[in-house]
């Protein structure tokens, strides 16, 4: 359950939603509907075409996207077509960081994880790249808490944060 929303399937197998008061959001008529935070609903008219709409069913944007993650501090990865980089998108609709992302995370702390050529690294919310990609694997919450990220750097897992005076600081090893 987010935003108040329930999703809920037919006898037939497609899907639809309704609010908590029992007010009809979307009729079941489409193969998937997830609630992306924000108010704003992925809606999947096959398999890997999504588009994204408010909750009254009115659409966000025309374009159709092959995957969206759910909306963080204003921000959602999303790749448009099969094979092609990640990039995020605002809650209008618009692409406010151009795809060029193998992988990408969820905002927190005004940071989110990005891979490049198989290694993870960190940009804020305008897409300026924070912490260069050089760590081999992220931990479990792939972001940062409370001003640190748990990332793996030549073989063991230590913390980064782009508030330390070098870019990564291992710990022993935990």
């Amino acid at each position: 359950l987010m935003d108040d929303i329930i999703v809920v399937r037919d006898e037939k197998g497609n899907v639809g939603a309704y609010d908590l008061s029992g007010t009809l959001l979307l009729p079941a008529a489409y193969a998937s509907i997830q609630p992306m935070g924000h108010g704003i609903l992925c809606i999947g008219e096959e398999y890997d075409q999504y588009h994204l709409c408010r909750r009254d069913g009115s659409r966000l944007t025309d374009e159709m996207f092959y995957s969206v993650e759910p909306f963080s501090e204003g921000r959602a990865a999303v790749i448009r077509k099969k094979g092609e980089p990640y990039g995020y998108i605002d809650e209008t609709g618009n692409m406010v960081i151009p795809p060029s992302y193998d992988r990408a995370e969820p905002f927190h702390e005004d940071r989110a994880a990005v891979n490049i050529d198989k290694k993870w690294g960190f940009i804020d919310r305008s897409g300026t790249m924070v912490i260069a990609p050089q760590f081999r694997k992220l931990g479990h919450s792939k972001g940062f808490h409370e001003g640190y990220a748990l990332v793996k750097y030549t073989g063991q897992f230590g913390f980064s944060s782009d508030k330390l005076p070098h870019s990564c600081r291992r710990s022993a090893a935990l």
